[in-house]
């Protein structure tokens, strides 16, 4: 064999791109670990508030007279339809795109019983509104002071996501560590030496929570020494 060949078991070690994605979860459990349940209620609550609010619009117009109840109309679509479907997509992506876990998931769900709560108060304020007006003050209100106590959640909780994730890069600059290379690329000196970051694991968390992974799971970037033959 010449002096400068490699071999089959030399060429597995420097292609990293294999052995990664033999280690990444696959199967049923990585597929429903893809969402929260909060976010996927969300996103069901938006359905069901936006069938809710054409029915009532398909009555609006089949009998005139019930447009008494146009505010309540407009808050099943807009409240209950977009912004829960917001809600939903926002504690689904935003995350991932500041690379960082979710602040807080009991203030998440919370929030998901809050914005339902009290969206069906408002609702149901504004349906009593044309027949009891002191009535519907008091559930207009208490519907209205839930859902803002909602959205003021979802805000905080994802405004600290993003200092998390603002405070954790600035110590990876302070430290000189870069990501992991991608296949073909020169691995910097801070990888080859061992400081790697560790990859996300998407089998426990869904929303990007850290695996601690040794070094030796990874293949090495240093080059192996060539083969001697025997007549060396």
């Amino acid at each position: 064999m010449p002096s400068n060949s490699i071999t089959c078991h030399h060429y597995r070690q420097l292609s990293p791109g294999p052995r990664y994605l033999a280690q990444r979860p696959t199967g049923a459990k990585e597929r429903e670990t893809l969402m929260e349940w909060f976010i996927k209620a969300f996103i069901r609550a938006s359905l069901l508030w936006f069938a809710a609010g054409i029915a009532l619009g398909v009555g609006m117009a089949a009998y005139p007279p019930w447009i008494i109840y146009r505010p309540a109309h407009a808050h099943m679509n807009v409240a209950g339809f977009l912004t829960m479907l917001v809600f939903g997509v926002g504690y689904q992506l935003l995350p991932r795109l500041f690379g960082h876990p979710l602040h807080s998931r009991q203030l998440a769900i919370a929030h998901l019983f809050l914005a339902n709560v009290g969206l069906a108060g408002l609702v149901a304020g504004f349906l009593v509104q044309p027949h009891n007006s002191s009535t519907s003050q008091w559930v207009t209100a208490s519907g209205g002071v839930l859902y803002a106590l909602g959205v003021v959640f979802w805000a905080w909780n994802l405004w600290q996501t993003f200092d998390a994730a603002d405070a954790r890069q600035r110590a990876r600059d302070q430290s000189d560590q870069r990501p992991l290379p991608t296949a073909g690329v020169a691995a910097p000196k801070a990888e080859r030496s061992g400081a790697i970051f560790p990859p996300w694991n998407r089998s426990t968390h869904s929303v990007l929570t850290p695996r601690r992974r040794t070094t030796s799971a990874w293949p090495s970037w240093r080059s192996p020494s060539p083969r001697r033959s025997a007549s060396d």
